[in-house]
């Protein structure tokens, strides 16, 4: 599990749709490089 406060710390999400002011935490698109960056943070 990623908190917030880890998304927003992450220079690769600072473009999540989620992130966006206003968003609530639902299903959003994210990129293939967001993607790929957030599989990253999980398998750490």
């Amino acid at each position: 599990m990623l908190t917030l406060a880890e998304l927003r710390q992450t220079p690769d999400l600072q473009t999540l749709r989620v992130l966006a002011k206003g968003n609530r935490l639902s299903i959003t698109p994210v990129t293939l490089q967001e993607w790929k960056t957030l599989q990253n943070l999980l398998l750490r």
